[in-house]
């Protein structure tokens, strides 16, 4: 049984008195070179829309500039400024600017830049650095300030600027600040900076035969020991002078020992204060019942009343 292969488009002139075989063969081999030549054409084909597609994207992907000037940037600039005004540039894209003066610094954000623009910033100088936009708004708001040692990224839409930072509020003033409790410790704002400063070194400490007052500024606390109580009654008074007197009539809390009695055990007792002035108070110790038996009269170990005295 014989194959007939199929024919190629280009039939080589044959003779008739070729034989079968290699009638057959040269028909096998021009039908293969036909076949070839096609997808060659195909290849090629592919190949230049390949080319094409990679030149339109080279095409797209343009080298950043390397030069700095106003229209031009480099990634990682230092714009250094000593002045006290300074109007951002297209040039500081990509880079830090940094700020240095003793006086307030002015900061305008132009909105001439590329949109998609950003840029880091960084007060060095002891003067409040203002950055304003020149329009629209930075954050929602129409200015921010950095104090020393402060600095934000600042990016731009084309339209509004937007800070990175935790300084994008308005800055404390000196009229909401005082004095911090109770190490006497005072907190002052220059241009735009807390500042703490010690207030003589802590609080004063003054002593007399009935305690100690410790001086906190506007806080004064003193404490102390009456007594010793009177053996065998049901009542004693102990008369208690501050070591300093109170600007104002202070609060007073009193409270027994309760020291184990020699005869009884632990005595029952009850403390209050009465009379109670800027420059003192009376300590009142009432005796109650002994464990074990026994009453105020068979108490023979003294007792201290401990008290505690503030004003604020």
């Amino acid at each position: 049984m014989s194959t007939t292969p199929t024919l190629p488009k280009f039939w080589p002139d044959v003779s008739s008195e070729a034989g079968p075989k290699t009638h057959f063969a040269i028909t096998m081999q021009q039908t293969a070179i036909q076949e070839l030549n096609d997808s060659i054409v195909q290849l090629k084909s592919q190949l230049t829309a390949a080319s094409a597609g990679a030149t339109a994207a080279a095409a797209v992907t343009t080298p950043l500039p390397t030069t700095n000037n106003n229209s031009t940037f480099n990634l990682g600039r230092v714009n250094n400024q000593t002045g006290t005004l300074y109007t951002v540039q297209d040039s500081d894209y990509g880079g830090i600017v940094t700020f240095n003066n003793p006086a307030p610094v002015a900061v305008t954000l132009n909105p001439a830049v590329r949109q998609f623009w950003f840029g880091a910033f960084e007060n060095l100088g002891a003067g409040l650095a203002t950055i304003t936009p020149g329009s629209g708004t930075i954050n929602g708001i129409a200015s921010i300030a950095l104090a020393t040692n402060i600095g934000a990224w600042l990016f731009y839409d084309g339209v509004n600027w937007w800070a990175a930072t935790s300084i994008s509020v308005p800055i404390a003033t000196a009229s909401i600040l005082g004095i911090v409790r109770p190490d006497n410790t005072t907190i002052t704002v220059s241009g735009g900076v807390l500042t703490a400063v010690a207030g003589g070194g802590g609080p004063v400490v003054t002593t007399n035969a009935n305690g100690t007052s410790v001086n906190f500024g506007a806080w004064v606390h003193q404490f102390g020991n009456a007594g010793p109580s009177a053996t065998g009654v049901a009542r004693t008074s102990f008369p208690v002078n501050f070591p300093v007197p109170f600007a104002g009539i202070p609060r007073v809390i009193c409270q027994p020992t309760n020291v184990p009695d020699a005869a009884y055990g632990t005595a029952v007792f009850d403390s209050y204060p009465t009379s109670i002035t800027t420059t003192g108070f009376i300590a009142n110790l009432t005796s109650g019942v002994t464990i074990g038996g026994g009453g105020p009269s068979n108490i023979v170990t003294p007792t201290f009343v401990d008290w505690m005295a503030d004003f604020a």
